[in-house]
């Protein structure tokens, strides 16, 4: 995994999907439902951006794969932050 996702994850402290293993949770069912009741500044969804995937900070419908929930929130402004995964 690249550093910036690395530095990403130390910081955040993504938390464990419970329906599954992993820290991904999908974009239907439970797992939005889990999505949906999270502190809004603890939510970063994961796209894909024209083949390249990142993760940016709150709650995206448009290209999403999927989401994460982290311990800690994002407090900066919105979509300020970007996650390079590849």
């Amino acid at each position: 995994m690249n550093t910036e996702y690395e530095s990403w994850e130390q910081r955040f402290r993504p938390i464990e999907n419970p329906s599954s293993e992993g820290n991904l949770f999908e974009t239907y069912g439970n797992d939005l439902k889990w999505v949906m009741h999270a502190d809004p500044m603890c939510v970063w969804t994961l796209i894909d951006n024209e083949g390249s995937l990142i993760i940016v900070n709150g709650f995206a419908l448009v290209n999403r794969i999927g989401y994460f929930l982290t311990e800690l929130p994002f407090l900066g402004d919105p979509r300020e932050l970007l996650i390079h995964i590849d």
